[in-house]
């Protein structure tokens, strides 16, 4: 297993830890400032993110084992937008983005905190694939909001169609930049080891 503590391509283990927090302490207040402005979706984007932040370091009971500060970084911008709520970002446009960011977080992960490693080259396909399956269980959430609570969350098949391509192309460049990520991380931890 690599060595879980050294996760930033940028900073150390300590600075990685406060960086990593700090973003994590941002996504739940914009995530509260969300939910009372009545996004209840948005909001349990934004709780579910910190859940998924926080796994690691219950599991390894060892707080700084955080995921990558820039993962978080790179989180932070849907919620911003969302949070400023500038109208010349399309929501939608946004859920894809988040999509993809959730989807890079599970990737990074698993890459980082368990046995299961991913080559760079695989990393496009996994995490494009990974943010449709996130589109596909958010559909399902809608889907079932529609039948039970009444809403009109899903507006036609052909509308929900163009969200999976959309998040398809989210996923892709998401995968381009976790190949990026990683390589760079790999190359500096190898380096570190001799």
């Amino acid at each position: 297993m690599k060595d879980y503590l050294q996760t930033s391509n940028v900073f150390g283990k300590k600075a990685n830890t406060a960086l990593s927090a700090v973003f994590a302490l941002y996504l739940l207040a914009n995530s509260f400032n969300i939910l009372f402005d009545g996004a209840l979706t948005w909001s349990l984007y934004g709780f579910t993110v910190l859940v998924l932040v926080f796994v690691p370091p219950v599991v390894f009971l060892e707080p700084k084992a955080l995921v990558p500060f820039e993962i978080l970084a790179l989180l932070a911008v849907p919620f911003t937008i969302k949070g400023m709520e500038l109208g010349f970002v399309a929501s939608n446009t946004l859920n894809y983005i988040t999509a993809a960011g959730i989807a890079l977080l599970v990737v990074t992960e698993l890459d980082t905190f368990t046995s299961f490693k991913t080559t760079p080259a695989f990393a496009v396909p996994l995490v494009s694939v990974t943010t449709v399956a996130v589109s596909g269980i958010w559909a399902v959430a809608r889907w079932l909001s529609d039948i039970y609570l009444q809403t009109s969350l899903i507006v036609s098949e052909h509308a929900l169609m163009w969200e999976f391509a959309s998040a398809l192309l989210a996923g892709i460049i998401a995968g381009f930049a976790f190949n990026i990520y990683f390589k760079r991380r790999d190359r500096r931890l190898k380096n570190e080891a001799f």
